[in-house]
């Protein structure tokens, strides 16, 4: 898994603008910046899969993408804890025994030349929780990454897909979530 995660910021840190499509004569007039917020996602941990969102701040210049990034998740079949919800509230008045996953995390990325995805790695922060099992809880560093695909893009407004997940040595995870994107994006 070390070996996975080098070829990853090797890749990064080897590609140049031209690979990467974006403009060096690009002027800061052109810097573009969007809100992320997705949701429908289905993530599958090592041990667990669950529903859960992302949201994040992106900005993009002529040097590449910096995002700022916090996914949740809640390691449960949603279909299942609606069910144990309303189970709960009409018997015992309680339903939450899963585990709730939160990352912060800053990426860098480029946009792939001539096209509508980009694609960024970097470092982050996931904790987890789960109030009826102490013994479950762990903070931990882990190697967050995205592939985001924005095909739909007006000037303002977009809808795209995210992949994300992190790489660490607790429980790793990756999504698949459905984004809005508000901002500047041309």
């Amino acid at each position: 898994m070390r070996n996975v995660c080098m070829l990853i910021f090797v890749f990064f840190l080897s590609t140049n603008n031209s690979v990467a499509g974006v403009d060096p004569t690009a002027t800061n007039d052109e810097l573009k910046w969007w809100l992320n917020v997705g949701f429908i996602g289905n993530t599958f941990g090592v041990d667990s899969n669950g529903a859960g969102a992302v949201s994040g701040v992106t900005v993009e210049s002529r040097h590449g993408l910096f995002t700022l990034r916090n996914s949740y998740y809640e390691d449960a079949n949603i279909f299942e804890s609606i069910g144990k919800c309303l189970g709960a509230a009409l018997f015992s008045g309680e339903c939450n025994d899963d585990t709730e996953f939160e990352e912060w995390a800053i990426l860098y990325g480029k946009a792939l030349k001539d096209s509508d995805v980009s694609l960024s790695a970097g470092i982050g922060r996931v904790k987890a929780k789960n109030a009826d099992k102490p013994s479950e809880n762990f903070s931990t560093i882990g190697l967050p990454f995205e592939a985001h695909w924005r095909p739909t893009n007006g000037r303002y407004f977009g809808v795209g897909f995210i992949a994300a997940g992190n790489i660490n040595k607790e429980e790793s995870f990756v999504g698949l979530y459905l984004t809005f994107q508000l901002g500047k994006l041309k």
